[in-house]
This record gives structure tokens, C-alpha cells and sequence, in this order.
């Protein structure tokens, strides 16, 4: 639905400090995955992070539960 949208502007204007992370699933559809995210998102929040499970689609939250809470423990465990 968004896919086809430019933030890049309002990411500019933003000007985000807070860490960022982005989690995919690698079987998700083509512009959910790493190579969309690296034209789009990491072009426009370049301190983001990535993590890209492998074994799940669009719902890592549901599809890999631990992993997903786990990715998230250890992005928000490394914040000040």
C-alpha cells in the first residue's frame, strides 16, 4: 500500500536520533525484504538496523516469537 511512497523528505525533516530497528522476514514479499529496505529505509534513516529472519513473512511477531522478542530485548538492551 505504501510501497510506491517517498518518505525520504519527512525522514529528512525529521532528523531521527532514537535507534531505529527494522526487522523483515526473509519470506516475506518482495518489498518487504533487504533489498527494498536497502533503496528505501536504510537510504533515508542510515543509523537504522536491520535483522532479517529467515524463516518468517510478514508477521515475524507471530511466525518466530522468540527470535523476534529476542531481536528486539537485545536492540533495546544496547540503548542508553
Amino acid at each position: 500500500m505504501w510501497l510506491k511512497e517517498d518518505f525520504s523528505e519527512e525522514f529528512a525533516k525529521a532528523k531521527i536520533e532514537t535507534p531505529v530497528l527494522v526487522i523483515g522476514g526473509n519470506q516475506d514479499l518482495p518489498g518487504f525484504r533487504k533489498e527494498y529496505y536497502d533503496k528505501t529505509i536504510s537510504q533515508w534513516i542510515p543509523s537504522a538496523e536491520f535483522s532479517y529472519i529467515e524463516n518468517a513473512g510478514h508477521y515475524p511477531m507471530q511466525e518466530t516469537p522468540v527470535l523476534f522478542s529476542t531481536l528486539i530485548e537485545n536492540h533495546m538492551s544496547k540503548q542508553k
